[in-house]
């Protein structure tokens, strides 16, 4: 590595050796400035004692006062460059050791000092920023930025830039962070500071993923949440709620839309904004409200919320339940209930049959054709398809499943009952 004249610029092997001898050539020349002005000043003493006339004395005077102001000065000169010398020492040893790479680069854009981290990155023989340039250039993006970074430092301008570059140390890919900071006071001189930041990155990474993964599920969670501030305006509303209503999240909040503008009917005057139940004596906050979508349909929900803050920090946290599948459920609950009235009433004979063609289920009109009661009319052992009367017998499809119609007079139903099936028990005749 490159140091300059004040020993910031030499080979990092050899930059020590360097420090030093120049510190021994600065000690061997005070020395000698030392000696020199010793020599003049005993001089000048000897002519001044030896001297008769006035003139000579006055100069050998001189020549003795500016003689020890000379060394006086040489003196301090040699105390400023060792306590400057020290603090160079002090800054480069400093630099080395630190984990970044760092470099300062002339107008041209040639080295004036490097740490041993930059050599250590960025081995080889051409000019610095050139060996940086070398190594992004396998990614064009990261190459095109690298280039305009080195635009903008060579025309004075601080920039930053976080580039992907081949790690020499461990052959991966890296992820680094790369500052030029122009120098005060030297024009055209650029202060470079490439620090690793692939940990830091890699830890961005999955908390970004793992963020993201976060808004998807509340985004696409199968109940709807909303935050709305004291005016009733929606502050945040998931993707699952703004389909409901049958708008996207970013049209709900750009409109500056609030939740009275979805309640069906429209809550009463003096409700507080923020309050979807129009209820002053609800200290729950949850219940059941009617909304109404964008396209005019009405869709009954639940909402679950609690209130924050006050004043115009207020804002409330809400969950929304959609109640139309449990509606529909619970109609097509009643729909099978009222089928099974009319099954178990109806009046003729139906039956559901297994594969093996055993009745599994039989209403009320065939338990009475066959006399069978109530409490047996399940997995029961009486006529089979093969056996049942051929004027009655059903058409049973593949999966078992049958009817068997009877006729309303039920004397000829028992009379054929006895005729074809023998072995069957006579039904019980009632008048």
């Amino acid at each position: 590595m490159l140091v300059d004249a004040e020993g910031m610029g030499l080979r990092n092997g050899w930059a020590a050796a360097a420090c030093r001898r120049l510190s021994w050539i600065r000690s061997l020349t005070s020395a000698v400035h030392v000696s020199a002005n010793m020599v003049v000043g005993v001089g000048a003493v000897y002519l001044a004692w030896t001297g008769t006339t006035t003139t000579v004395q006055t100069t050998a005077i001189a020549i003795i006062g500016l003689t020890t102001i000379s060394g006086l000065a040489a003196w301090v000169r040699h105390a400023r460059q060792t306590v400057t010398a020290d603090r160079l020492d002090i800054l480069r040893r400093a630099l080395n050791t630190a984990a970044d790479a760092q470099m300062i680069a002339t107008p041209d854009g040639q080295v004036v000092y490097a740490n041993s981290a930059f050599q250590h990155m960025f081995p080889g023989n051409e000019p610095p920023l050139d060996r940086v340039e070398r190594a992004v250039a396998a990614d064009v993006d990261a190459l095109r930025n690298f280039r305009q970074l080195r635009s903008r430092a060579a025309a004075g301008i601080r920039g930053t830039e976080t580039l992907t570059l081949p790690d020499q140390r461990s052959a991966a890919v890296a992820c680094f962070h790369i500052a030029a900071n122009p120098i005060t006071g030297r024009a055209g001189y650029t202060f470079w500071d490439i620090r690793d930041v692939t940990t830091r990155h890699k830890s961005e990474m999955i908390l970004r993923i793992e963020r993201d993964k976060l808004v998807d599920f509340f985004d696409n969670a199968p109940i709807g949440f909303y935050s709305a501030d004291s005016s009733g305006r929606f502050r945040f509303v998931n993707r699952t709620f703004a389909q409901w209503l049958g708008v996207t999240p970013s049209e709900l909040l750009a409109t500056g839309a609030g939740l009275h503008d979805f309640l069906s009917p429209a809550p009463v005057a003096g409700t507080a904004s923020s309050d979807p139940f129009g209820d002053p004596g609800n200290r729950t906050h949850r219940g059941e409200v009617l909304l109404k979508t964008r396209q005019g349909r009405a869709l009954p929900a639940w909402i679950g919320q609690s209130v924050v803050g006050s004043g115009a920090e207020m804002c409330t946290r809400s969950v929304v339940c959609d109640l139309t599948p449990e509606r529909e459920w619970k109609a097509a609950l009643r729909l099978a209930r009222r089928f099974q009235r009319f099954f178990a009433n109806a009046p003729v004979g139906s039956a559901l049959l297994d594969r093996s063609g055993r009745f599994e289920e039989a209403n009320h009109a065939l338990g009475e054709l066959f006399g069978i009661e109530p409490k047996d009319r399940t997995k029961t052992d009486w006529p089979s398809k093969q056996r049942r009367p051929p004027r009655h017998r059903g058409q049973a499809r593949g999966d078992g499943a049958g009817t068997i119609g009877t006729r309303t007079d039920r004397d000829q139903n028992r009379a054929a009952a006895r005729e074809n099936h023998s072995s069957v028990p006579q039904p019980n005749r009632r008048r």
